[in-house]
C-alpha cells in the first residue's frame, strides 16, 4: 500500500483519480491547489495517514492550475531532499514544451486525455520504483519514528504560504468531526523529539448529500467562481459511468423535489445554470472526433464552456432530447423542441432545442428564450432624443409598415416587441405571427407557425385580416405572397411591424421591390425602416487607451469625421472573464419615408444611395459605430468588424 498525493483543481478529475488509486487500495491525500499541498508537506513534515507513519511515494500533478503551475509546484518540491526522490506524475492538457519539466529526475507527463489504463500503468511503474525506500509503518516511540533529519527546512515556509498551513489546518479541522480517541504513545528519547507530533492527517471529508441547490453549483464544477474547464480527459465518461443510475430510473423532465438525479442531468444543469449565469443566447453541443465540445454565445461571441469526452455525447444529447420531448431514438434527421428550467438562483428560462445530424454525431445547438415578457422600455433601447420622437411620431400613425432590419442575433425581436409594448393599450387589438414566440405579453394573441400542418405565415395572415386586428406583427417577410399581404394590410388602416434580412436601411426597400412587389405599394405603405446592429461594449474596469492606426484614421474620414486622437482597446480582466468586453449596446440607422421625395424615391425604384440621399442628414450606422469609438464605448475592431460591409 502505498501513500499518493494528488493535486488537481479539476474537482471531477481529482476526485477519479482518488477512485482509481483507492480501488488499488493506495492512500490518498487531495488537494486543489499547489500551494495548500506544500503546505500540507511543510505542516505534516511527513504524512501521518491512518494514524501511522508513512513516508510519500508518489505525486500526481496538473499543469494549468491557478496561483502556481506545475512546474513552479515542481521545483518547490525538489528543493527539499526528502523528496527529490520521489517519482511524479504531471497530467495535463497543456500544449507547452515541456522539456524542462521531463528533465527532472523522476518526472513523468501524460497528456490529456487519455484512458484509465494508461494513468493506472503510469502509477504502478512509478510506485515501482519507489518501492525500495518505501518505508513500513512505524511505532511512535521508535527511533525511526522521528522527523527525518532532510525535513527540517520544512519549518521555514515560503513567504507566500506564510500562515497558509494554519488557516488550511484550522479550515480542515472546522469541516472534520473530532477525531477518535488515539492510544497515549510511548516517550521518545528527548534528543530523538525535535519536533512535536504532527497533527491529525488530512483525510478528504466524505461530503454529505447535497441540497438540490448545492449540488447544481459544485458536483461538475461550472459555477463561474470555480472554472469552466470541468473534464477535458475521457476518464470523465469512466466516472459518469460509474455512477450512472438504471435507465429506467430517468423521465422526461427535470428531477422532481427529493429525487435525486443522474450524473448525466446534473451535467445538462450545470452546462444550462452556466449559460444563464454568463447571459449567453445560444449553448452549442458539438461532437468532433475525439470530444465534444460545448460551447456558449456571451454578447454575440462564442466561448468555449467546456470539453467533454465523446463517450459522454450519447447519453447527454439523449438526455436534451427527453427533457425537449423529441424523438430519441431519431439520429438520422433534425429534429426542434423546447423546454422550460429554473436555475438554482431562481431564473427562469425557455430553451428552444435544435438537433442537426453530422459525421461524428447529432449537432445541438440550444437557443436561450426569457421566459418573462420584454422589459426594455421605447426611451431606454439607446435611440437618440430626435430618433426617439421619430420613432413615437410613427406609432402614434394609424396605419403603415415599419421593418426593422439587420442580420441574425442584432437584436430585432427586441426592438419590435419594445415597440410592440408602447402600442399595447386595450383600446387595441394586437396579433403575432411569429416563428417561434420569443416573449410573451399580457393583453396580445401570439400565434406560432408550424409549416408541417400547413399553418404558414401566409394562411395566419389571411386569417388575421378576419380578426379585425389594429396592430399586426409578422416574424419576418420571407417571400412576395406574405409581404403583399403584410403591405395591403399596412394601407387598409393597420400598423404592421416586421423584419427584413439586408445590410441598411435603404436596401430594405430594393429588397421588397426585388421580391416582385409594386413598387408603389411599397412606397404607399412604408414609413419606417430601422436598421440596427449591436455591438460590444468595453469592459470599463480593464479598457486601455491606445492611439488610432491609420486605417481607423481613414474609416473617420470616410464618414466626414475628424479621428480622435486616442481610442480605447479591450485587456481582460476577471470582470469580464478575460474577454475585454461586458455588454452590448444597439447602434441604429433610422429612414423614415415620409417625405414627398423619399416616397417618389421609392415607387420610381431608385437605388439605395438616392433613396437615402433624399433623407438628407440621416447618420448611417457606420456613423453611429464610430461616434461610439470616439466616445470609448467600443473599440474601433469591434465597431468596423460588425459594421465591415458598409
Amino acid at each position: 500500500m502505498a501513500t499518493i498525493m494528488i493535486v488537481e483543481d479539476n474537482l471531477i478529475y481529482r476526485e477519479l483519480l482518488g477512485e482509481l488509486c483507492e480501488m488499488e487500495g493506495h492512500d490518498v491525500v487531495g488537494t486543489a491547489q499547489a500551494e495548500e499541498a506544500l503546505a500540507l508537506l511543510a505542516n505534516y513534515q511527513c504524512l501521518d495517514v491512518r494514524r501511522q507513519r508513512r513516508t510519500l511515494d508518489l505525486i500526481i500533478t496538473d499543469f494549468n492550475m491557478d496561483g502556481m503551475n506545475g512546474y513552479e509546484f515542481l521545483r518547490e518540491v525538489r528543493r527539499y531532499d526528502a523528496l527529490r526522490r520521489i517519482p511524479i506524475l504531471m497530467i495535463s492538457s497543456t500544449t507547452k514544451n515541456m522539456s524542462e519539466i521531463l528533465s527532472m529526475e523522476g518526472v513523468s507527463f501524460l497528456a490529456k486525455p487519455c484512458p484509465n489504463a494508461t494513468v493506472m500503468e503510469h502509477v504502478h511503474r512509478l510506485l515501482a520504483i519507489a518501492a525500495p525506500r518505501r518505508a513500513e509503518p512505524l511505532a511512535a516511540g521508535s527511533p525511526g519514528a522521528a522527523a527525518p533529519r532532510e525535513f527540517e527546512g520544512y519549518a521555514t515556509l515560503p513567504p507566500y504560504l506564510n500562515g497558509y498551513a494554519t488557516r488550511a489546518q484550522s479550515a480542515e479541522a472546522s469541516r472534520q468531526p473530532p477525531p477518535a480517541p488515539r492510544p497515549e504513545p510511548r516517550p521518545a528519547a528527548p534528543a530523538a523529539r525535535r519536533f512535536p507530533p504532527p497533527p491529525p492527517p488530512p483525510v478528504r471529508p466524505v461530503t454529505p448529500p447535497p441540497t438540490p441547490a448545492e449540488n447544481r453549483t459544485n458536483s461538475f464544477g461550472l459555477d463561474d467562481g470555480i472554472r469552466n474547464r470541468i473534464a477535458d480527459s475521457s476518464q470523465l465518461s469512466d466516472f459518469l459511468s460509474h455512477l450512472r443510475r438504471p435507465a429506467a430510473t430517468e423521465h422526461a423532465g427535470f428531477a422532481a423535489a427529493g429525487e435525486p438525479s443522474s450524473p448525466v442531468a446534473d451535467l445538462l444543469e450545470k452546462i444550462l445554470d452556466a449559460a444563464l449565469r454568463k447571459e449567453a443566447s445560444d449553448i452549442h453541443v458539438e461532437p468532433s472526433e475525439t470530444m465534444l465540445e460545448v460551447r456558449v454565445r456571451v454578447d454575440g461571441a462564442l466561448q468555449s464552456l467546456v470539453r467533454l469526452p465523446m463517450t459522454v455525447a450519447e447519453n447527454l444529447i439523449a438526455r436534451i432530447k427527453i427533457v425537449s420531448t423529441l424523438n430519441i431514438t431519431e439520429k438520422r434527421l433534425p429534429q426542434d423542441g423546447q423546454f422550460a428550467w429554473r436555475s438554482p438562483s431562481g431564473k427562469a428560462a425557455k430553451f428552444r432545442v435544435s438537433t442537426l445530424p453530422s459525421v461524428h454525431g447529432e449537432k445541438v445547438v440550444i437557443r436561450v428564450l426569457p421566459s418573462e415578457s420584454v422589459k426594455v422600455k421605447l426611451d431606454s433601447i439607446g435611440l437618440s432624443a430626435e430618433e426617439h420622437a421619430l420613432v413615437k411620431r410613427v406609432l402614434s400613425s394609424p396605419n403603415g409598415l415599419i421593418l426593422v432590419t439587420g442580420p441574425t442575433g442584432s437584436g430585432k425581436t427586441t426592438t419590435l416587441y419594445t415597440m410592440l409594448d408602447s402600442l399595447n393599450t386595450p383600446q387595441r387589438n394586437i396579433v403575432t405571427v411569429e416563428d417561434p414566440v420569443e416573449y410573451q405579453l399580457a393583453g396580445i394573441t401570439q400565434v406560432q407557425v408550424n409549416a408541417s400542418i400547413g399553418y404558414t405565415f401566409e394562411r395566419v395572415l389571411r386569417s388575421f385580416l378576419r380578426q379585425d386586428p389594429d396592430v399586426m406583427l409578422v416574424g419576418e417577410i420571407r417571400d412576395a405572397e406574405t409581404g403583399e399581404i403584410a403591405l395591403k394590410a399596412a394601407v387598409t388602416g393597420r400598423i404592421v411591424l416586421s423584419t427584413l434580412h439586408t445590410n441598411d436601411a435603404a436596401a430594405a426597400v430594393h429588397r421588397l421591390i426585388g421580391m416582385g412587389l409594386s413598387a408603389h405599394l411599397v412606397a404607399a405603405a412604408t414609413r419606417l425602416v430601422i436598421a440596427q446592429r449591436l455591438v460590444r461594449k468595453l469592459c470599463p474596469a480593464c479598457r486601455t487607451p491606445s492611439a488610432p492606426t491609420s486605417e481607423e484614421i481613414l474609416a473617420f474620414e470616410g464618414e466626414g469625421e475628424k479621428a480622435p486622437r486616442q481610442v480605447w482597446r479591450p485587456r481582460g480582466c476577471p470582470a469580464c472573464h478575460g474577454v475585454g468586453y461586458s455588454g452590448r449596446r444597439p447602434v441604429f440607422e433610422i429612414l423614415p419615408i415620409l417625405s414627398h421625395e423619399t416616397r417618389l424615391a421609392v415607387a420610381k425604384g431608385a437605388a439605395p444611395g438616392e433613396i437615402r440621399a433624399s433623407c438628407s442628414g440621416m447618420p448611417t450606422l457606420r456613423k453611429k459605430a464610430l461616434a461610439l469609438v470616439a466616445e470609448g464605448a467600443t473599440s474601433p475592431e469591434e465597431a468596423l468588424s460588425v459594421l465591415y460591409c458598409l
